[in-house]
């Protein structure tokens, strides 16, 4: 028969194994997201050049800007006049998602 210290040390890695699995894989959700994340930050775009690049796009009311896990979120408003929340990668400035907030 096991002692019990070794069923509860074999029981807590268990626990550790599934939580790490269960982290990765909520990790890797989003690949789409998580392929665009920063590169060096000496080729990260400036605000301003957001700005630029959204009102390009069509957006107006640019505001709440901010680095964030690696890519820029904005909030701005559409041209429906929705506002929308807005992920963009910080290197190419490619517009990675649009979400109308709720």
């Amino acid at each position: 028969m096991k002692s019990l210290a070794y069923t509860t040390s074999r029981l807590m890695l268990s626990a550790a194994l599934i939580g790490a699995g269960t982290f990765s894989t909520l990790a890797l959700a989003d690949d789409d997201l998580r392929k665009y994340h920063a590169s060096p930050a000496k080729n990260i775009l400036s605000t301003k050049q957001v700005v630029n690049i959204l009102e390009k796009n069509g957006y107006k009311r640019i505001h709440d800007i901010e680095l964030d896990d690696g890519l820029y979120e904005a909030e701005a408003y559409n041209r429906k006049g929705q506002e929308v929340d807005i992920k963009l990668h910080p290197v190419s400035g490619k517009i990675l998602r649009v979400k109308i907030d709720d």
